[in-house]
């Protein structure tokens, strides 16, 4: 007996020994011991002497047997001693922090605490056990506080603030009950919760407001009122922040200076200028200090990148200075703030507000005035082509837009103030092209008109020929047709049918010219997307093409004719075969094979024609494909779709002729065929994952059909599909085989996943496992250690697989009887942090082999 209580003993000894390494500064943390003490000086060094001492003490007694309250004042007192070698070890890191980044030393680029942390957790631990000898302790008001005050500075805030809370509520007259509600506010303000910190603040002001700390708890209320949108409060509740500031003179100058800049932004954004000039002039004697502070607060901002509170403070600057050239000035920083913010419509607008008078950039202005107003056109001329130049090169729908409403500032009120270089006709220009992109056509042919009007020799000939060119594309973008009850385009607009009339008289006057084609082609596009006049397309892109083969516009017309044809095919391929539109589409197909010029032309520029005819054929003969499989002919449905994806020269159309041909093999039971198709499908489409699905389609049907051996081959077929997914079918197949009674092939795909390189490590840990087991069932005891040892993979692996892994070959060389070997992968697990039950299992292993060979 005396023997088993040994062993138990020797067990919680070695439990507590585990628990106080980790808890031991020496041996947790960023920085070294000897790092740490390096930084103290002779008196922060006899001081930790002393402390330490005190420490060692204090253990020692309460090793003893002491009364419950000779106990909680010991643990209160060592709670004491480690709160303050947590403030003195504090200020050790940061000092080795300091150091750290002015030398060369590679440094983590925060204030490491975990040395310093180790105290709080001790701290905590000491009024802990106050707390668990449940008495009527005198101090409790302060262990409460301890322990909140260690959660706090550990950042666990929701712990921190349940013993503020329990400090306050059952001790509300000890004076540290409001220290507790300033933790509470302190607490809830972090978190946002505006009315939660209000109620705080205000109970820790309850015995005195006008106390040192009252000023910065009634600078966070006037922030949480300002935060709920309480302005008057807000503004109240800062201006008493800063009399009691006041009243602490030097100590408290920092809080007073943040709050009256904080007290400038609250007035600003509440419109109350007036107020806050006389404010500030009783607060500081100088009526031109909130001027000045909104503009130091304005530049501040600037250098933090805070743009939106620069762009307000400023735009508070005008109204405490209306003076016009000031105002300009102000105005064109607004401006440039505002670009820089990425708000281009608002700086805009400041612009069209602004009131411009061409005497300002000439004479008038002072010379500061008239270097921000240059540079303001410069800004805004700038950002119009810049956006202009980002659209022609991506696209941008909303450069667009930028670049437009840039232009038509520049434009006014900039240059209708001051033109001297007369860029006026060159913008219109621009803003003309703009306008064209977005369809505008109207507004970008009144622009033309007026670079015409000005007649300025550099852009009037170039004006008149975009001018016609917009028309054209007014034809393009017209959406005013007359709507169809079922909403589709009948007709052309009447703009449509007067440019296809002014197309047809072009032609008759150039005749067989590139201008004549051109228009000839654009009336044809124009009447083929109207259903009454797509028989006149198709004829005039017919004409076309007999006239003129080898033209540009006669390789359009082609494409086009074929186009308006294949349009009225029916979208069921079932129902192409027998359409009207089928039969023509042959017709025009043959015509245009004939037509010996056009075809040599189109080959001779890479044959797209070739191929539009070519992809309609195939679409008719799909037709006639989908056709038998609607009569459920799926044998000859799958030989069509095999033949068409083997002929198809489109990778998409293939690959969808490939997965027809399958659904239809997989309809017709034929699984023979099913898995050729699916060989055949992969090997020509090597890079697609569509054959990969469809090989687990079919292993998964297999399963449900409760055929595991073609289950374990279709996912070992899955496998040899996809390389980066084999280990994970390999795995599922070996599963099935092992269920199925075939432990000899699931062994050897089991063996696959542990040989693959590109198998996860949580996976091989997980087979491993399965392996093991497996071997272990049937007694193979090396096979298993062995397959349990790769399971493992990296000796300080923590993943709950490997853990496994390494528990269960414990477990088994125990149940061998080779303990030394099991206790030696139980101690190896058990040295491993954070791992939780695994850790403890492993101990309790030991500690019973311990029993087990004390008899």
């Amino acid at each position: 007996m005396l023997n088993r209580n040994l062993a138990v003993a020797s067990l919680l000894v070695l439990l507590q020994a585990t628990s106080l390494t980790l808890a031991n500064p020496a041996l947790a943390g960023s920085y070294t011991r000897k790092e740490l003490v390096s930084q103290q000086n002779p008196t922060e060094a006899r001081v930790r002497d002393l402390r330490d001492a005190q420490v060692q003490q204090i253990r020692t007694t309460l090793g003893r047997r002491n009364p419950s309250n000779r106990r909680a004042d010991l643990y209160l007192r060592l709670a004491e001693l480690y709160l303050e070698a947590y403030r003195a070890d504090f200020i050790l890191e940061g000092r080795v922090h300091e150091k750290n980044l002015e030398s060369a030393k590679a440094a983590p680029k925060t204030l490491q605490r975990d040395f310093s942390k180790s105290s709080l957790r001790a701290a905590i631990d000491a009024c802990s056990r106050i707390l668990e000898l449940n008495l009527r302790y005198e101090k409790m008001d302060q262990v409460l506080y301890f322990l909140g005050y260690a959660y706090s500075e550990l950042d666990e805030k929701s712990r921190a603030e349940t013993y503020f809370h329990k400090l306050a509520k059952e001790y509300p007259r000890s004076p540290m009950a409001q220290d507790a509600y300033r933790e509470i506010g302190e607490t809830a303000f972090e978190d946002r919760r505006w009315h939660d910190a209000l109620d705080a603040f205000e109970s820790s002001l309850k015995s005195d407001r006008k106390r040192e700390s009252a000023a910065r708890v009634l600078h966070r209320m006037a922030w949480s009122h300002y935060r709920l949108k309480q302005y008057d409060r807000a503004v109240a509740t800062m201006k008493e922040s800063v009399q009691v500031a006041s009243t602490y003179g030097e100590s408290l100058l920092s809080i007073r200076d943040e709050a009256l800049r904080d007290m400038a932004i609250f007035m600003t954004e509440t419109g109350r200028v007036e107020e806050a000039i006389s404010y500030f002039q009783s607060v500081s004697g100088d009526r031109s200090f909130y001027p000045a502070t909104l503009e130091k607060l304005g530049r501040q901002y600037e250098r933090n990148v805070e743009m939106v509170k620069a762009i307000q403070v400023y735009e508070s600057l005008l109204k405490t200075n209306p003076e016009d050239e000031a105002t300009l000035r102000v105005r064109a920083k607004l401006v440039e703030l505002d670009l820089r913010n990425n708000k281009p419509a608002v700086a805009a607008g400041r612009v069209r507000d602004a009131r411009l008078d061409s005497r300002v950039f000439k004479d008038k202005g002072s010379q500061e005035t008239r270097a921000a107003l240059q540079n303001l056109r410069a800004q805004i001329r700038r950002t119009a082509t810049e956006s202009h130049e980002r659209y022609r090169k991506k696209g941008n729908v909303q450069d667009l837009a930028t670049a437009e409403i840039f232009y038509e500032t520049y434009l006014n009120p900039l240059l209708e103030a001051w033109d001297p270089r007369r860029e006026i006709p060159e913008i219109r220009m621009y803003l003309a092209e703009i306008k064209r992109e977005q369809g505008k056509v109207k507004e970008a042919s009144e622009l033309y008109r007026k670079v015409i009007d000005s007649e300025d020799p550099r852009y009037s000939k170039e004006a008149g020929a975009l001018w016609t060119a917009s028309l054209a594309d007014a034809i393009r973008r017209d959406s005013k047709s007359v709507p169809a009850g079922n909403g589709s385009r009948l007709d052309p607009s009447p703009m449509e049918l007067e440019f296809v009339e002014a197309a047809d008289a072009m032609q008759d006057n150039l005749g067989s010219t590139q201008e004549g084609r051109e228009a000839a082609l654009k009336a044809a596009q124009v009447l083929g997307g109207y259903t009454n006049t797509k028989r006149d397309a198709k004829k005039r892109a017919a004409r076309m093409v007999e006239k003129n083969p080898r033209s540009s516009q006669g390789q359009t017309a082609a494409r086009l004719w074929l186009q308006l044809v294949s349009d009225e095919l029916p979208t069921d391929l079932a129902k192409i075969e027998d359409s009207k539109a089928a039969s023509e589409l042959q017709d025009v197909m043959g015509d245009l094979r004939k037509n010996k010029d056009l075809m040599a032309e189109d080959k001779s520029k890479g044959g797209k024609l070739a191929d539009s005819i070519a992809q309609l054929e195939s679409r008719l003969k799909a037709g006639s494909i989908a056709e038998r499989e609607r009569s459920h002919e799926y044998d000859d449905a799958a030989r069509g779709y095999e033949e068409f994806a083997r002929a198809s020269k489109d990778g998409s159309t293939a690959e969808k002729a490939w997965a027809s041909a399958f659904d239809n093999w997989v309809r017709a039971k034929s699984l023979v065929d099913s898995d050729r198709v699916l060989t055949e499908w992969a090997r020509r489409h090597p890079k697609s994952v569509k054959p990969l699905d469809a090989g687990r389609f079919l292993a998964t049907q297999a399963l449900i059909d409760g055929d595991l051996k073609r289950t374990i081959d279709g996912f070992e077929r899955v496998a040899s599909l996809d390389a980066s997914g084999a280990a994970e079918a390999w795995n599922t197949a070996a599963r099935v085989a092992e269920a199925s009674g075939e432990s000899a092939r699931a062994i050897t795909l089991w063996e696959r996943v542990l040989s693959s390189s590109s198998a996860p490590s949580s996976l091989k840990a997980t087979v491993g496992l399965s392996l093991g087991q497996l071997h272990a069932r049937e007694g193979r005891e090396p096979e298993a250690a062995q397959a349990f040892r790769r399971g493992m993979g990296d000796t300080s692996s923590t993943t709950v697989e490997a853990l496994e892994c390494r528990l269960a070959l414990g477990n088994l060389y125990q149940r061998s009887r080779d303990l030394p070997k099991a206790r030696s992968e139980f101690e190896a697990l058990a040295a491993l942090k954070g791992i939780g039950p695994y850790r403890a299992a492993a101990l309790f292993a030991i500690a019973r082999m311990d029993l087990d060979q004390l008899g």
